[in-house]
């Protein structure tokens, strides 16, 4: 899977994905990083895109169960909730 055509540093994401323990910056202070607040968003629209496209690519593989893994990831960083699962279903239709 890692280098697959048409999707370039494919091989980089899942040790990137590795990476996501959950919200950026939700360890910290409320008001420490307040001008990352755009930071944020860009960081996690990128976690979601990233995780949405190694997904599909394990459902091309017909690797339904490893498709899991990466939107799990993306789930981390969304929090968890259910607008995150259901848009990370939206996105791979």
């Amino acid at each position: 899977m890692g280098g697959s055509p048409g999707c370039p540093n494919s091989a980089g994401r899942p040790a990137a994905l590795q990476l996501v323990r959950g919200r950026p910056f939700a360890d910290t202070p409320p008001r420490r990083f307040e001008w990352a607040v755009d930071m944020k968003a860009s960081m996690t629209k990128a976690l979601v895109d990233a995780s949405v496209r190694l997904a599909r690519l394990h459902l091309t593989e017909h690797e339904p169960e490893a498709a899991l893994w990466p939107l799990r990831q993306s789930f981390r960083a969304l929090g968890d909730t259910e607008d995150a699962v259901l848009a990370a279903l939206r996105n791979l239709q």
